[in-house]
């Protein structure tokens, strides 16, 4: 067999050439204007674990029945360390205080929210976000999802 006769014909060789442009055109093309999905909807697939997720709940103390923390007068009279405050959040002084059974506020995470930008809405920082919220990672935020805020 001459070394003539391994060769491809000139026609093989053309063809080949044409269908790598056309392939690397193609693939151009696909890169600049990558296909849009047909999907119109936002729905989230949830991915069940076999594991329960818990997180840790705080029981409010009702206010008078936690320690006592009160100093004696120098006439032997017990005295609050702090100023008492009444169940229409004023001090002894009549200033007002922050009740601590005041409702938390929450805000339901949408599609394309991020952490920082609901701390810059509600002007707060993320760290102070995820400090409320030590169940919620930032990597998978979910719409939905119930954050408390400051």
């Amino acid at each position: 067999m001459s070394p003539e006769a391994a060769t491809p014909s000139v026609m093989v060789f053309r063809g080949s050439i044409v269908a790598l442009l056309v392939a690397s055109l193609a693939a151009i093309f696909l890169v600049i204007r990558p296909p849009e999905s047909k999907s119109t909807s936002s729905q989230v697939r949830t991915i069940s674990t076999p594991t329960q997720q818990t997180s840790p709940t705080a029981t409010p103390t009702p206010p008078g029945s936690g320690p006592s923390r009160t100093a004696t007068a120098a006439g032997g009279t017990a005295k609050p360390a702090t100023p008492a405050t009444s169940a229409t959040g004023t001090d002894a002084a009549g200033t007002a205080v922050a009740s601590p059974s005041a409702a938390a506020k929450t805000y339901t995470v949408q599609a394309g929210d991020t952490i920082s930008s609901i701390a810059v809405a509600h002007g707060t920082d993320t760290e102070t976000i995820l400090g409320l919220n030590p169940d919620v990672k930032p990597e998978t935020l979910l719409p939905g999802t119930v954050l408390k805020l400051p």
